[in-house]
């Protein structure tokens, strides 16, 4: 949502955007070129290492899904579980398509693979901000499963929600232990970019005029539920409303 208020202030997103669908029908403001981009990045990440071997023998982390099973056309490694210490290895022709996006200037990229992949795209964002959005994992993990229930491309994919509440883990570990660290960044719970306050810190940020009447509260239509939270998740779910200075 954060990506369609900066839309029509003079970004670049890239230059095959990704359509609109029942489940986002404003769209995704996402472009191909770097989906294909950080496909080809995380999978340099998948062969599992000694350490990640033992975590999932031990339960400590949840099963790589079953990536063979989805269609060959499909972008899927999204749903990746990759621990934090995982790095994707940058090839000198990954780095030429890197700059190839990021020497439009400026830009503005959105890709949930990012939270792995953003150590390799560090050499060419010189001057680059962050924007942090997150959801209750519990909401997210529900959200993740009904897309894999429902989208073609991940047909053949199977997930539980174990699975998807470590997606959700796994992604903002790297951001919370790794990525944050370096360069300025604006934390916001989903709800926070729902408020004038919270469109007031992506202008202040980033210097831009949001469009104030994208955001849509009716777009959010995944709800909580009860299903458990392992502590450790919750404790980073709390981490991230405190950057986010959230209380809701």
């Amino acid at each position: 949502m954060v990506a369609g208020t900066l839309a029509d202030a003079g970004y670049y997103m890239g230059d095959t955007m990704m359509p609109a669908t029942g489940a986002n029908p404003k769209g995704f403001f996402e472009s191909r070129e770097v989906e294909a981009l950080n496909e080809d990045l995380v999978r340099t990440m998948l062969r599992p290492t000694l350490r990640e071997r033992i975590s999932r023998g031990l339960g400590i982390l949840a099963p790589q899904p079953n990536f063979a099973d989805a269609p060959a056309w499909g972008k899927v490694h999204w749903l990746a579980i990759l621990p934090r210490y995982r790095d994707p290895t940058v090839t000198p022709a990954k780095a030429a398509r890197i700059a190839q996006i990021t020497d439009h200037q400026p830009f503005c990229i959105k890709d949930p693979r990012l939270c792995y992949t953003l150590s390799g795209w560090r050499p060419h964002l010189h001057h680059a901000v962050f924007i942090c959005v997150f959801r209750e994992p519990a909401i997210t993990a529900a959200s993740i499963l009904k897309e894999v229930e429902q989208e073609d491309y991940l047909k053949g994919i199977r997930l539980s929600y174990r699975q998807a509440l470590d997606v959700w883990a796994c992604m903002y570990a790297h951001i919370l232990y790794k990525h944050r660290h370096r360069g300025e960044w604006l934390f916001l719970h989903y709800n926070q970019v729902l408020t004038q306050d919270g469109l007031d810190k992506i202008e202040a940020l980033t210097g831009a005029a949001v469009n104030r009447t994208f955001p849509d509260a009716q777009l959010a239509r995944t709800k909580a539920h009860a299903r458990p939270v392992p502590r450790p998740i919750d404790r980073m779910y709390r981490q991230l409303c405190a950057l986010a200075g959230y209380t809701g």
